[in-house]
């Protein structure tokens, strides 16, 4: 295996498993040393915290919450009543709903697509937040701050 590149390896693609390899230069006195790590091993024991990539999508009146971006930050227009929809996501997503300033007033009310335990998430107040995660079809909630939910 020496003589390859890793440029020049095939692609795994989504087909990870747990019991695949990876390779690693332990380095922790300045001396490498080629090793091995499980995929199960690396996450199940991350050394430091996780952060989620990319920015977070801004709504700011009634529309479509992005299941593309892992945070959605809400702006409020004043509307009396800002209708925002979730559409169903992938099993084991997570979503975090923030409402970031309430200065414009009125109320945002969220309604998923499938929502466990209820049908709708209103955001009244600056601080409000919802999170949830996609799971047997349905979105439920792993924790909510402020937040109605009907």
């Amino acid at each position: 295996m020496a003589d390859k590149k890793i440029t020049a390896l095939t692609d795994l693609g989504t087909g990870i498993s747990k019991d695949d390899l990876l390779h690693v230069i332990d380095d922790p006195t300045g001396t490498p040393v080629n090793k091995k790590v499980g995929v199960g091993n690396v996450f199940n024991n991350i050394p430091t915290w996780i952060g989620l990539v990319g920015y977070p999508q801004t709504l700011s009146g009634a529309g479509v919450v992005s299941t593309d971006e892992s945070i959605t930050n809400l702006t409020m227009s004043g509307a009396t009543n800002a209708s925002i929809i979730l559409e169903d996501g992938k099993p084991g997503q997570i979503k975090m709903i923030i409402c970031v300033d309430s200065s414009g007033a009125g109320t945002m009310s969220l309604t998923p697509t499938n929502l466990f335990g209820g049908s709708n998430i209103a955001f009244v107040t600056e601080g409000d937040t919802w999170t949830g995660i996609f799971n047997g079809g349905s979105w439920c909630t792993l924790s909510s701050h402020g937040v109605t939910i009907s």
